[in-house]
């Protein structure tokens, strides 16, 4: 992809996302819709708290099986990583034709991934809900960009956090230019 060129990318804008949504970022990446996400900084010993919920779609390709392929979170901003996170291929479990689900409640004191949960769609956007734990110290710049990536697929949620007494909150970064 070279916009330089002249070269377009498909947005993958469709009726699964919001009308609003109208940002590319030259590099035909698939985007995360309707994403609050959160950093909530915890004191020492207890890890940090990184949530986020959202809209996926891979159209007009079937999402990938998250339990049958690895499953992997970024958070990163200009300085570099913030928090990166991967689950194997399997972690993940089904508990339905197209639930999964990936539970760990230690994580809330020893870090990790606490709860992972993908609802597969069909018919539109795939449902994702996610909690993890750990040293969030490097989430000092408001710019942040959050990967999540099944197997082959990556999607992303890029933008502008607020920061509050207590840490970050973002939502809504499709507003946003990139």
């Amino acid at each position: 992809m070279q916009p330089q060129d002249g070269e377009m990318c498909d947005m993958n804008l469709t009726v699964q996302c919001p009308p609003r949504q109208t940002v590319c970022t030259f590099d035909c990446k698939f985007v995360m819709c309707s994403d609050p996400a959160e950093i909530r900084f915890s004191p020492e010993p207890r890890p940090d708290l990184f949530k986020f919920g959202g809209r996926i779609s891979a159209a007009p390709h079937p999402l990938n099986d998250p339990s049958t392929t690895t499953v992997s979170i970024l958070l990163e901003n200009a300085n570099g990583t913030v928090y990166s996170v991967d689950l194997a291929a399997g972690d993940m479990i089904a508990t339905g034709p197209s639930s999964f689900i990936f539970e760990n409640p230690s994580a809330r004191l020893s870090g990790g991934v606490g709860l992972l949960k993908i609802r597969r769609s069909l018919q539109g956007p795939s449902l994702i809900v996610f909690k993890c734990y750990g040293d969030l110290s490097a989430a000092t710049l408001s710019h942040m960009k959050a990967t999540l990536t099944i197997g082959d697929q990556e999607f992303r949620s890029e933008g502008d956090w607020r920061q509050t007494p207590m840490g970050w909150f973002g939502a809504h970064f499709e507003r946003q230019a990139p």
